[in-house]
């Protein structure tokens, strides 16, 4: 197998690393405001559940509550709870 070596100068270490630690935090508060909103979009709700968006629309076919804000469908987090705790056997 071939090799490749890429050599930074210290002032492209600093800024690769500024750049993740900065990728980190924004992936941190993104999860932090997630956690606090009661309701969610469709990609936020993905991410929540851990499900994809196509089987998130296949749970709202068979019933899953959505809310609607104008024309913006929302997802509840404790709607979405006890739909699952009514469906369990």
């Amino acid at each position: 197998m071939d090799k490749l070596q890429v050599l930074f100068t210290p002032e492209q270490l600093k800024n690769i690393s500024d750049q993740i630690i900065m990728m980190i935090h924004k992936e941190q508060e993104l999860n932090e405001s997630i956690e606090k909103k009661p309701y969610l979009k469709l990609n936020e709700f993905a991410e929540w559940t851990g499900f994809t968006k196509p089987t998130i629309r296949k749970f709202v076919k068979a019933g899953l509550p959505v809310a609607y804000v104008g024309n913006q469908k929302v997802y509840g987090k404790q709607t979405y709870i006890n739909w699952l705790k009514a469906k369990e056997k």
